[in-house]
């Protein structure tokens, strides 16, 4: 009921009584109520749905953490990381990429961190391309 008397306050636009507002919480619940079966039928599928979730949520992570690296060291103490994390959990996988980055990466306080040339893992198109000459009539 809080989120129907926060919405009333931004006036007749958003609401036109607070009892309108009301109503339509309380027959969103009766609807609610006859999907209940749909629920208890669907409920053994639930686990393979969120399995499948989680798979997914886990490739989409991967791929953006990936963007954020810059080099083949980087990416070496992420899959470290991410192989710790998932067979011992999240304490131990930060622990273990908090280490791994002192021992191999850290340049000191104060210095910049220089990128590595030597390791590049990002792939530049920046190849000229030859234009093909116009035909000859």
């Amino acid at each position: 009921m809080a989120t129907i008397a926060e919405r009333y306050r931004y006036g007749r636009s958003a609401m036109d009584t607070i009892y309108s507002g009301a109503s339509v919480f309380w027959i969103v619940g009766f609807i609610a109520l006859f999907m209940l079966p749909l629920v208890t039928l669907f409920k053994p599928v639930l686990p393979i749905a969120l399995s499948i979730t989680l798979l997914i949520t886990g490739y989409l992570c991967i791929a953006v953490a990936v963007e954020n690296i810059n080099n083949a060291t980087s990416m070496g103490i992420a899959g470290i990381m991410g192989v710790v994390l998932a067979t011992h959990g999240a304490a131990w996988g930060l622990g273990v990429g908090t280490v791994l980055y002192f021992i191999i990466e850290f340049r000191g306080f104060g210095k910049a961190a220089a990128e590595n040339e030597d390791e590049p893992i990002q792939v530049v198109d920046n190849m000229a391309v030859e234009e093909d000459e116009p035909p000859k009539s």
